[in-house]
């Protein structure tokens, strides 16, 4: 306390001081406090289920997605590959080829006839195997689209063209990894899930679980990172 000032005034300018003070911050504004209510990420949920609500006769779809809580992801432009290896995997074991095999007939799938030469053009980059055209035609893979000299082709030579089988297979595998389709957990259609495996299928059975439970939330609007782009599939 300064001794220039007395006791008096001293108490008076600090009961002032404190009256001031109170009313500083009863007028104040307060400060925003932190509600995800308030994010963007939060604004486009809703209006997702908004649109969900109003295309789709399902309610109860709808409440779950709405108690659920909102959990910030970013929209990405490919999520095909997500389960890629596991998908792959499935699909070598279902239609007993090697993962490289699946690979090449990713390429012929939408490829148009070619020839013996072009085929192992294709196959180059592959670890080199000479007899692989002659077992791919003799497995049914590759089938003969027209023979030597057919469809008045002069001098021409023989045609080929990935097989219907295979063609489907691919198709097969394109849907699940885009779950249009889910892998079934049936030993009697699946032959990872039959009773007497190894410890790999074992392993690969539980994430084939874990995606197709993921699959059916998108589909019934209830996972948690659901999006507008799923509702396609829906």
């Amino acid at each position: 306390m300064n001794e220039e000032v007395s006791y008096k005034e001293w108490a008076w300018k600090e009961k002032v001081k404190k009256i001031q003070n109170k009313e500083d911050a009863i007028l104040k504004p307060k400060k925003e406090r932190y509600s995800y209510k308030n994010t963007q990420a939060y604004k486009d949920r809703l209006q997702v289920q908004a649109q969900y609500k109003l295309g789709h006769s399902n309610v109860q779809s709808y409440v779950k997605i709405k108690n659920r809580p909102i959990v910030s992801t970013s929209k990405k432009e490919f999520d095909f590959l997500k389960y890629y290896r596991v998908v792959i995997y499935w699909a070598s074991r279902q239609y007993d080829a090697s993962r490289a095999d699946i690979e090449l007939m990713f390429y012929l799938y939408n490829e148009k006839p070619f020839t013996k030469s072009q085929f192992e053009d294709f196959a180059y980059i592959m670890v080199w195997d000479k007899k692989r055209f002659d077992s791919y035609l003799e497995k049914g893979w590759i089938e003969e689209y027209a023979k030597k000299g057919e469809l008045g082709r002069i001098n021409s030579i023989a045609i080929y063209k990935l097989s219907f089988q295979w063609k489907r297979r691919i198709k097969a595998i394109y849907d699940r990894l885009t779950f249009r389709n889910l892998i079934s957990e049936e030993g009697k259609n699946t032959k990872i899930f039959q009773k007497k495996v190894g410890y790999q299928d074992k392993r690969y059975s539980k994430v084939i679980k874990e995606m197709n439970e993921q699959a059916r939330a998108m589909r019934d609007g209830t996972s948690e990172y659901y999006l507008e782009e799923d509702l396609k599939y829906v």
